[in-house]
């Protein structure tokens, strides 16, 4: 998976789209006060800035914890510090659902193709082929109907999750 935004040099994107080499011990000195800015912002509503959006992009493309930290420049304890804030595992899950959602309009576009070379098998002589493009069919209605109700589960956990955050961000900063 991480082929995909990793370059020759294998390394992924900063936030800023850079690819960079291995870090140097200033740049670990920077990532130490990256991490204790990122302490300070912990309390912060997650998603309000560029750097939590750049981070939750990565992890919910399924990067591991220490590649998301190494492009955005933070120790892997940050990302999984920030991980325990809802607002911005609410913010992965929204970005994984919305990378799903344009992996599934691309698949989508073909697909109206695809069922009709299946139901033209299904008047195929061979018996065989009609029997995969029925079952075929029949998988993918109850696939689609399965996402259907998943989406749409997800999308009220994720508004459930947002008015919890928002609930709870009071007592948050009375905490500090």
């Amino acid at each position: 998976m991480t082929d995909a935004l990793q370059g020759s040099n294998g390394s992924l994107p900063d936030q800023h789209g850079h690819r960079e080499a291995e870090p140097s011990a200033g740049d670990q000195a920077s990532e130490q006060n990256v991490d204790a800015e990122e302490d300070n912002n912990d309390a912060s509503v997650a998603g309000s800035n560029d750097h939590d959006q750049f981070m939750a992009g990565l992890l919910a493309q399924g990067f591991h914890h220490e590649e998301v930290a190494s492009a955005a420049r933070v120790s892997t304890k940050t990302i999984q510090r920030r991980l325990t804030n809802p607002a911005f595992r609410a913010l992965v899950s929204r970005e994984r659902r919305q990378r799903l959602e344009r992996i599934t309009g691309k698949v989508s576009g073909v697909s109206l193709d695809a069922i009709d070379t299946l139901v033209d098998l299904l008047s195929s002589e061979n018996p065989a082929h009609r029997l995969r493009a029925a079952v075929a069919l029949l998988h993918m209605t109850a696939r689609y109907n399965a996402e259907a109700t998943g989406n749409e589960l997800s999308d009220r956990v994720d508004e459930l999750e947002a008015a919890l955050a928002v609930v709870q961000e009071p007592n948050r900063q009375r905490a500090q």
